[in-house]
């Protein structure tokens, strides 16, 4: 015969139960439930913490860091919703018929943050804008500094000089944008920005050796780039 592992568990956090329910006046179900949310917390934080040190460890590149946290932090929340939904919702006969209900509840009321939610996924998955990445959608154009489940930030620049240099506002871009209007993705296919320096030559002036000078320049300063 297998042990009971409700009952093992329920024995290894009854003293912790027990003292609990003596400071709060709350039912021992309840604070039974309140005791394993909070296991549940600390252990994916710690499992999350020793992931990130380790690719710390391992993993140089900012961009792939960047991602393991925000991976790491997605998963993290996923997993401790199911599994307080399992702890509080235990008691519940049919949890298909509550959530049911509820979804349809929050499709109508919660319309925009659901599309936000759905266009995350979206760019995550096919990612028309990447950290890093220079984009431009209703006429706002600027870096992307950051991607969030409701929104991404664009540390804005300029376009009216056509420097493109940063104005040193943050704009929070909602996610549902992506699906309704056209993303310009400045630097998704190459990593330098194009920009045209205009340079005035006169009609008694040799072209040839001022293209030639230029190109010395370039090279000198830029190297070659494509």
């Amino acid at each position: 015969m297998q042990p009971d592992s409700t009952a093992t568990s329920g024995d290894l956090l009854s003293p912790v139960v027990d003292a609990v329910h003596g400071v709060l006046p709350f039912s021992r179900a309840v604070i039974e439930h309140l005791v394993l949310t909070a296991l549940v917390v600390l252990v994916l934080w710690a499992v999350r913490l020793a992931v990130l040190k380790g690719v710390d460890r391992r993993v140089e590149d900012v961009r792939v860091r960047y991602q393991w946290r925000k991976t790491t932090q997605y998963v993290a929340v996923v997993l401790g919703a199911i599994l307080m939904l399992n702890v509080w919702l235990a008691e519940l006969g049919s949890l298909a018929t509550f959530f049911g209900l509820l979804g349809a509840g929050l499709a109508i009321a919660l319309k925009d943050p659901l599309l936000n939610i759905a266009a995350w996924v979206f760019i995550l998955w096919r990612r028309p804008v990447a950290p890093g990445d220079r984009v431009s959608i209703r006429g706002l154009t600027g870096d992307v500094i950051d991607q969030r489940l409701f929104a991404f930030t664009l540390l804005e620049v300029g376009t009216r000089t056509g420097a493109g240099q940063s104005t040193g506002r943050i704009i929070h871009v909602p996610n549902g944008w992506v699906f309704g209007d056209a993303v310009t993705n400045h630097t998704g296919a190459f990593a330098y920005v194009w920009h045209e320096i205009p340079v005035v030559v006169t009609f008694e002036s040799d072209w040839r050796a001022a293209k030639a000078l230029l190109l010395e320049i370039a090279a000198e300063k830029v190297g070659q780039l494509s």
